[in-house]
């Protein structure tokens, strides 16, 4: 198996890894143990020569090489897809992957920390103004999960009152 990361998200826990339910670690799996008895190669395929049954394989370090196969089966995957709203690209933050959720995360307690530092109400206002964009019922789900902890981190992290 040819996979770019060489391990396995997931995804609908995520929202818990964000909240601090659940270690980020505990959200992925290397596929080499969740795949017993099979090759994880660890790199992209950049092209298949099917009457050879070969495929051009580019691990992540070194040169290519080539690999051949008896069975090929092609799964594209999944990326963040920014939605054609102004400004969305430079401020957005995806929701796919464990570095997403961790930025998310330190993102948002930088913004609690901000807001409980200011006396002044409108920036408190903007600090603990989050939006969310896209995702149709997956997010709808998912963010849920992720609100339950603000004040938490908050009060721990500030040693003071949650903004009101």
């Amino acid at each position: 198996m040819v996979d770019p990361r060489g391990y396995m998200t997931y995804q609908p826990f995520l929202a818990e890894a964000v909240g601090g339910t659940i270690e980020p670690r505990h959200v992925v799996a290397p596929l080499n143990r969740v795949l017993k008895g099979a090759r994880v190669l660890t790199g992209h395929v950049t092209r298949v020569f099917h009457e050879t049954r070969t495929a051009r394989f580019q691990p992540v370090q070194g040169p290519a090489r080539t690999l051949t196969y008896d069975v090929l089966v092609m799964a594209a995957g999944s990326i963040t897809r920014a939605l054609p709203i102004p400004r969305l690209a430079e401020h957005a933050v995806g929701f796919k992957t464990v570095g997403e959720a961790a930025h998310l995360r330190n993102h948002v307690l930088a913004q609690l920390a901000a807001a409980a530092s200011t006396d002044d109400p409108q920036v408190r206002r903007r600090a603990l103004t989050f939006v969310v964009v896209g995702g149709g019922s997956r997010a709808s789900r998912r963010w849920p999960r992720c609100r339950g902890w603000p004040t938490r981190p908050c009060a721990t992290t500030t040693g003071s009152r949650p903004p009101s």
